[in-house]
């Protein structure tokens, strides 16, 4: 324990901040007034569709399916990261 404590305390501030964690929901397209939204397939990451669920139904039912990293994003193709909006925690 007192090892990870000398290992945070080490680490500089920029480095402890938690990585910020973004929805793709791409603007002016909707289906049935829910918007679209970039999703990871669950029984592999590398596959992605797009979802038109509604926003409280995406947070309630599979967050994890719908959150992206920046880098995760940038990684698909970073074009992507126009659509990206920030999740606040």
């Amino acid at each position: 324990m007192l090892k990870l404590v000398v290992e945070y305390l080490d680490t500089p501030l920029a480095e402890r901040e938690e990585e910020k964690l973004y929805l793709v929901k791409f603007p002016n397209v909707t289906r049935s007034g829910n918007s679209i939204y970039l999703e990871k397939e669950q029984s592999s990451k590398d596959i992605l569709g797009v979802d038109w669920s509604p926003e409280d139904f995406i947070f309630e039912e599979e967050p994890h399916s719908y959150i992206f990293t920046e880098q995760e994003i940038k990684d698909i193709d970073e074009r992507y990261f126009l659509f990206a909006e920030e999740v606040k925690k």
